[in-house]
């Protein structure tokens, strides 16, 4: 069963993150990452040059969002009670433990959390196995590992060999059971979300604007979306008109030298 104030606070600071990165993106947010040049040419022919923009946005954004989700696993179960010990987990701050995200201290389980099964390369697997093969020198008598939440038992999560040498590994359901002692306790956060984010999302104030009667309406993210990409295509417009060039060619020269 989801633990539903915990899962309330880590949801509100993933809304709340996901809505300021919407509410700040900026002409030099859109730019500086690089844009690919081919892809803005084929949608700005198709659906102008806001849409394009603002389909950019969305994929930027969306990126943005891989990691708040990230921290959405490290916030739920950073804070989350093993039910059938009553211990509380904690999350560890960065560095202060190698290569630790949350721990148990009761339990004596001490966790790094990866949110996809591709979340690492060959080169970050290796620096996290010697960091947790340095921790279990710390604490010999602790279990140490990694779990991996979006990942299957059927395929190896990237760095999952080099880190079973030396550490215990929790993919998928077991990622979640292994810290609350529940045995549906990722889905049980998934379908509480669905119940928990309209209520978030209907207390936050992403404020008004009029439409074409007069009319004052609450903004939702949509809204947020359109006012970021308005922003950004004005910028770019600018841009191109100041240095007598296309808006595709800012792009470009942004993101291929």
């Amino acid at each position: 069963m989801a633990q539903e104030n915990v899962l309330k606070n880590a949801l509100k600071i993933l809304i709340n993150g996901y809505r300021s990165k919407i509410d700040g993106f900026s002409v030099d947010d859109f730019l500086k990452t690089g844009v690919d040049p081919f892809r803005f040419t084929v949608n700005v022919s198709i659906w102008g040059l806001k849409l394009a923009v603002r389909k950019e946005i969305e994929h930027k954004i969306e990126m943005a969002l891989e990691n708040l989700v990230g921290d959405f696993h490290e916030n739920y179960l950073g804070n989350a009670t093993h039910n059938p010990s009553k211990t509380k987990w904690e999350k560890i701050p960065e560095g202060q433990i190698p290569g630790i995200d949350i721990a148990n201290k009761n339990q004596k389980m001490y966790l790094q959390i990866k949110s996809k099964h591709n979340s690492m390369n060959s080169s970050s697997a290796a620096k996290l196995a010697q960091e947790l093969k340095e921790t279990s020198a710390l604490y010999p008598d602790a279990i140490v590992g990694c779990i991996w939440v979006v990942a299957t038992q059927s395929r190896k999560a990237i760095g999952e060999n080099k880190i079973s040498e030396v550490a215990a590994c929790y993919k998928g359901n077991k990622s979640y059971e292994v810290i609350t002692g529940e045995k549906e306790e990722l889905n049980s956060v998934l379908l509480s979300s669905l119940k928990l984010i309209p209520e978030i999302l209907e207390d936050i104030d992403l404020g008004t604007y009029k439409d074409e009667n007069g009319n004052e309406i609450k903004k939702d993210f949509a809204k947020l979306l359109d006012e970021a990409a308005d922003k950004v295509s004005n910028s770019l417009e600018e841009m191109a008109k100041k240095d007598n060039k296309s808006p595709i060619n800012i792009v470009t020269d942004k993101s291929i030298s």
